[in-house]
């Protein structure tokens, strides 16, 4: 007999500290923010939140920390800077400058961050990233009031100075700042929410949350079969399950919206948490709320003790989310496949030059051309700022989609555009093979630009507000003007059966 438990995700505050496990109340509202802002990274979510984190973790906040402030993403060296990590994170971290090698040039990225260590890395990420922090020797007044300030290494001073007065990081008392005790995993990411809130040129906007858990606290035996509706802006979703120690015993990446999970994988009389972790094209990562689930078979295996043992052999180690392309294993479910469709009409001639649908996502990235388009980003005190972003799209239609948003960058709206995703191969909200999967949808600003049903139910996104959210897109506006110059709809007035703001395709799906 199998259990199914379904999980819809959207990106969203969660009201209570209920809604993540094994994470600390005082934390709770930082953490569910820095999920909402896309801070996180399932390596670090993935395992126990009240641990200590690594070099090699941290350095995913901080490189999320610093593309949300900057709304860049860092490349990837081509050659890798260290000699005993392949982690990316690392390597771009060491590129910005954040981090640097010891003596031999090793990154030793599994070994535990202390806090003045987070605050010298945190300090180096605000000020690569452009951020104020001005400070001169009278500020070491904000140390001095701790009892252990003689215990701070001297490269850490301006650090922890800079981390008090700006009112970044607490002590762990009022008279000890424990400047060599080692960091833990909520409090790494409680400082990257404070650093973003603070420095970020984009406004936080705060909305409710969109997530369903459907038979939380069930029982369930046998292969365990989990489910969850997919976001349209979704990369790889990973599928994280940990044990009553807050352990990773699963963990699982794949472009479906299904997973069979072995009974071997649980013990009986065991209670594990569920979530789902949402890898966007734009390299952000956001995470459900827990589902807890007991597992009744007493025919099962003991539950294995470590990760990543416990993941399913055939899939490779988890790459770093910081990463804005991973790629999938196989899924343990089917992949969207179809028999060939013939392309009938002259759009659909124009984007299949072999006459036929992709049928395979080996088939459809060889006709993929990943383009840099011209956007608008808003600044710190409100002002547009040129920048630019990277989008993977159908060959065919690369040149026409860099007219399109080279006319929107130059209309005088000057549309801002903080995330927009195009190709991806994977299934639509319905179950069949979605549009983005042959490169010819393409979505913007998704959480300003619901997809939202004609009975409200909200699909993904969280609102749509044009007139009075800025990132919204208007039905009048240049944007949608603009595509449908080129010949595409607008997932906002395209159909009868729902509302899909954020989206625009060229094929009317």
């Amino acid at each position: 007999m199998k259990k199914i438990i379904s999980v819809l995700l959207v990106a969203a505050f969660f009201s209570s500290a209920s809604a993540y496990a094994h994470i600390s109340n005082w934390a709770a509202a930082d953490f569910n923010a820095a999920n909402s802002n896309g801070l996180l990274s399932y390596s670090v979510v993935s395992r126990n939140l009240q641990g200590n984190i690594t070099r090699g973790e941290f350095c995913e906040l901080a490189v999320n920390l610093y593309s949300g402030i900057t709304q860049k993403s860092p490349e990837t060296p081509e050659k890798n800077p260290f000699p005993d990590t392949q982690n990316s994170a690392a390597a771009k971290a060491y590129v910005l400058g954040i981090v640097s090698g010891d003596e031999h040039g090793n990154f030793n990225p599994d070994l535990e961050v202390t806090r003045q260590e987070m605050a010298k890395m945190l300090y180096n990420t605000l000020i690569i990233a452009g951020a104020q922090l001005p400070l001169n020797s009278s500020d070491r007044k904000y140390i001095k009031k701790f009892d252990d300030m003689d215990e701070i290494s001297s490269w850490a001073v301006d650090a922890m100075s800079a981390m008090q007065k700006y009112e970044l990081m607490n002590g762990v008392s009022a008279s000890l700042l424990a400047p060599a005790e080692s960091a833990t995993r909520e409090q790494a990411i409680i400082l990257c929410e404070r650093c973003y809130s603070r420095f970020s040129g984009r406004r936080v906007i705060s909305n409710t949350s969109a997530v369903t858990l459907p038979k939380n606290n069930s029982s369930v035996t046998g292969d365990v079969d989990i489910a969850w509706r997919g976001t349209l802006d979704a990369g790889v979703y990973h599928v994280i399950i940990k044990d009553e120690a807050a352990d990773p015993v699963y963990i699982w990446q794949t472009t479906d919206t299904t997973v069979t999970v072995p009974a071997k994988t649980f013990a009986a009389g065991k209670e594990y948490t569920l979530l789902i972790g949402t890898l966007s094209n734009n390299g952000t990562e956001t995470f459900t709320q827990y589902v807890k689930f007991t597992y009744t078979d007493g025919a099962a295996s003991p539950a294995p003790t470590a990760f990543p043992t416990a993941a399913p052999t055939s899939a490779p180690s988890p790459a770093p989310s910081a990463s804005p392309k991973p790629t999938a294993p196989p899924s343990p479910t089917a992949s969207p496949s179809s028999n060939a469709k013939t392309a009938q009409t002259e759009k659909e001639k124009r984007v299949f030059p072999d006459g036929t649908y992709f049928v395979s996502e080996e088939e459809a990235k060889q006709n993929m051309t990943e383009i840099t388009i011209n956007v608008w980003n808003v600044g710190e005190n409100g002002e547009k700022i040129a920048s630019t972003r990277k989008l993977t799209v159908n060959s065919e239609l690369a040149d026409e989609i860099k007219e399109i948003f080279d006319e929107i960058f130059s209309g005088t709206e000057k549309f801002p555009i903080y995330s927009i995703g195009g190709y991806t191969w994977r299934k639509s909200a319905s179950g069949n093979l979605s549009q983005h999967s042959y490169g010819t949808c393409i979505d913007i600003n998704p959480n300003e630009n619901y997809q939202i049903t004609n009975n409200g139910t909200i699909l993904s996104g969280s609102l749509w507000k044009p007139g009075e959210n800025q990132y919204s897109i208007a039905e009048d506006g240049e944007v949608v003007k603009i595509f449908a110059k080129y010949g595409w709809a607008w997932g906002g007035n395209a159909w009868n059966s729902s509302r899909d703001y954020m989206h625009f395709t060229y094929l009317g799906n």
